[in-house]
This record gives C-alpha cells, sequence and structure tokens, in this order.
C-alpha cells in the first residue's frame, strides 16, 4: 500500500501565527507611504516652495497681468477710435476735406493707431502728426489733398474683406502709389493705414 504524501498544518494549528505576512504587508504600505510623501515633497518644493520656482511664478503673473493689460488697452483704443467714414470712400474723403482746412489733427484721425507693441507710438498716431505738420509747415497739405482725391478703388488688390487699397495714377496714367486702407472692426469706422 502506498503512503499518503504528508498534509501540510497550517498555521494556527502548528502553533505558529500569521504575524509574518502582516508585518511584510504592513513594512512595504509604510514603505511605499514613505516614498510617495518624499516625492510629494520635492514635487511641492521645486513646484511652489523653492526660491525658483518663487521667481517662476512671479515672472509668469506678471508676464499674464502685463499681456491681460496690452490686450485691454488695445481693445479700449481700437473701440475708442471712432474717427472715420462707414466705407473707405468716406474715410478718404473727410481727410482730403481736413487738409484743405488745414486742420492737421483732424486729418490725422483718420490714419489707424500704431499697433505694434514695440514701438514708441504704441496706440497713437503720433508718427503721422508729426508728418503733416512738416507738410503743413512746408506748405504741401493741398499738394497732399489733390494726390489723394485722384486716388480710385483698386478691388482686385484686396486681401481680405476688411482690407481696401486706392491707387493712385500720375497725369500720363502711370501708377505713383496706394491709399492701404483697413476697418476697424472695433469701431466700425474705415481708418488709413498708410499712405
Amino acid at each position: 500500500m502506498p503512503q499518503e504524501a504528508p498534509q501540510p498544518i497550517p498555521p494556527a494549528l502548528a502553533g505558529q501565527s500569521p504575524a509574518p505576512k502582516r508585518k511584510l504587508w504592513k513594512f512595504v504600505v509604510a514603505f511605499l507611504a514613505i516614498i510617495l510623501i518624499a516625492a510629494a515633497g520635492y514635487w511641492a518644493w521645486t513646484t511652489y516652495l523653492s526660491p525658483e520656482a518663487k521667481r517662476s511664478r512671479a515672472a509668469t503673473e506678471n508676464y499674464e497681468r502685463l499681456y491681460k493689460g496690452l490686450v485691454t488697452d488695445f481693445e479700449d483704443a481700437m473701440k475708442a477710435d471712432t474717427w472715420g467714414g462707414k466705407t473707405p470712400q468716406e474715410t478718404l474723403d473727410l481727410f482730403i476735406d481736413a487738409l484743405r482746412k488745414g486742420d492737421v489733427e483732424l486729418a490725422s484721425k483718420y490714419f489707424l493707431i500704431e499697433t505694434t507693441v514695440n514701438d514708441p507710438n504704441y496706440l497713437t498716431r503720433n508718427e503721422w502728426v508729426l508728418a503733416l505738420e512738416q507738410a503743413k509747415e512746408d506748405g504741401r497739405l493741398d499738394e497732399i489733398a489733390d494726390l489723394v482725391s485722384r486716388a480710385t478703388p483698386d478691388i482686385e488688390n484686396r486681401a481680405y474683406e476688411e482690407d481696401y487699397k486706392f491707387a493712385i495714377f500720375d497725369d500720363s496714367k502711370k501708377l505713383d502709389g496706394y491709399i492701404n486702407m483697413q476697418l476697424n472692426t472695433s469701431s466700425g469706422v474705415w481708418k488709413i493705414e498708410s499712405l
């Protein structure tokens, strides 16, 4: 008769306690908790608490504040820029009329404000005011008005809906230059972009 294989005795009956498995489990959990706490502490230090993190966060906040301020200033300036006509031709006629009256300040208001942030004339028309004042000193306002009054619409060269061009031809019908117009969508008026 074959002998039966001995059956293992459960630990509780053999006088052993199952505690070593529980101790191992507690050790693993405690070890993982320590690693997790250390990783969280390292992340908190590098992200929030270190001097570099504080400087980086402050720089980001300053940039966002500056950017929001620039956007707000730009939007406010564009909404307030209501000088001009509802059509490109109307703005051009108003500009010519201001030139003929010698009103440089009014004539300059029909130009688009400077929108390049780094330009010292940002959100102003100072460049155009100075140019028109010089033209007035030189006695050339009527000459400019005559030149601009010869402008004819150039519909074929429009880049997009808010863009409009006038072509200026000399007496021999040779192209002398362009007047670029742009719609200020914030105020709904057409502005002279370049002349």
